[in-house]
């Protein structure tokens, strides 16, 4: 999640941090966003999805959900033709 916002190197980079998406500051501090995935739901079988794929990743707009649900909850492909 930090690294594709915030690493230019990283292979996900334009799609996260290149358009905008970030994390909020209160989850930089580790313990912070810990304390918010467990009180969430958290499990090993989930990951964690933003709800509003055009915003970033805050309390707020996130939820751990299952792969088929983030199936779900994807923008639209835009087709390139020509």
């Amino acid at each position: 999640m930090r690294k594709r916002c915030s690493n230019q190197n990283h292979i996900s980079f334009k799609y996260y941090g290149g358009r905008g998406i970030d994390v909020c500051l209160a989850w930089q501090a580790y313990p912070v966003f810990h304390d918010w995935a467990m009180d969430s739901g958290y499990t090993d079988t989930l990951s964690i999805d933003r709800i509003d794929t055009d915003k970033g990743y805050t309390p707020s707009n996130c939820r751990w959900a299952t792969a088929a649900q983030q199936a779900n909850n994807r923008r639209p492909r835009v087709e390139k033709h020509g």
